[in-house]
Order: structure tokens, then C-alpha cells, then sequence
């Protein structure tokens, strides 16, 4: 196994680790997995949209995003690392309404920038060609 295998590997394991413990409702290790300074980012066509940083900033948006429901859950179907540093899922969301009760079954797909074991940056895009796009970019650019 390469160099780039192994890190593309951690990366994977790491961003993993991160959607179990969120599933298990284990908000600190999340956080241990988002660096301090983790950029977080919807953009305008998603609800919730906007970008916050910092595990504060992480707190708020998710804190908002919860509140609107009653139940919510998000399992990985589909997972690549892109590049040295960027890793892409493909989730399926499912939720019910607070208040109406109403069901919602939804895919996404995360973008997450891993470094050293934690992610810097996670973005939610409405597909996955948008997000492996923005994810070759970023490898591109070399991205912080």
C-alpha cells in the first residue's frame, strides 16, 4: 500500500468515526474529529444554508438543524477518498417533522477535508458530482 493509499485510508477511517459517533449522539466525539477551526458550509440551494466555523459555530448549526426535528438520522452509503486530503459520501437523511410529524428521506453528499485525523472543512452538496467537483478543486488548489 502507498503512502497516498494509507492517508486515503485514515481519512476515510477518520471521517467514519466521525458519522458513527454523531449517529450515537456522541456531540464530543464529533468534535474531536473536527479540527478547532473546522469550516462548515451549505450552500444557498440547501436549508440551513451558510457558512460557520469553529466547533461554536458547528454547535449553533447543528443545534439549528436538529431543533426542526423530531427524529433525525444519516447513514453513509457510499464512500471515496478524492485525492490526498478529501473525502466524499454520499448519505441518506432521514428525519420526521417536529410538530407535523411529517417524514423526510432525503440524499446528500458530504465533502470533508481531513488533515492530520481531523477534518478542516465539511460541505453538504445537493449531489455528488457537485461534490467530488468542489473536492478535485480543492486538490487543485491545495486548499487549507
Amino acid at each position: 500500500m502507498s503512502s497516498d493509499d494509507a492517508q486515503q485510508s485514515r481519512n476515510i477511517e477518520a471521517v467514519s468515526d466521525g458519522v458513527d459517533a454523531f449517529r450515537a449522539g456522541d456531540i464530543g466525539a464529533v468534535l474531536a474529529v473536527l479540527h478547532e477551526d473546522v469550516e462548515v458550509h451549505m450552500p444557498s440551494d440547501l436549508p440551513n444554508s451558510g457558512t460557520y466555523r469553529g466547533h461554536d459555530e458547528y454547535r449553533q448549526w447543528l443545534g439549528r438543524w436538529l431543533e426542526a426535528w423530531d427524529a433525525f438520522d444519516v447513514e453513509i452509503d457510499e464512500i471515496e477518498a478524492i485525492g490526498r486530503t478529501h473525502v466524499v459520501a454520499s448519505a441518506h437523511q432521514t428525519a420526521r417533522g417536529r410538530g407535523s410529524g411529517i417524514p423526510v428521506d432525503m440524499w446528500i453528499t458530504y465533502m470533508w477535508d481531513v488533515r492530520d485525523g481531523r477534518a478542516i472543512a465539511m460541505h453538504l452538496y445537493p449531489t455528488r458530482d457537485e461534490a467530488v467537483r468542489v473536492a478535485r478543486q480543492r486538490e487543485r488548489l491545495g486548499a487549507d
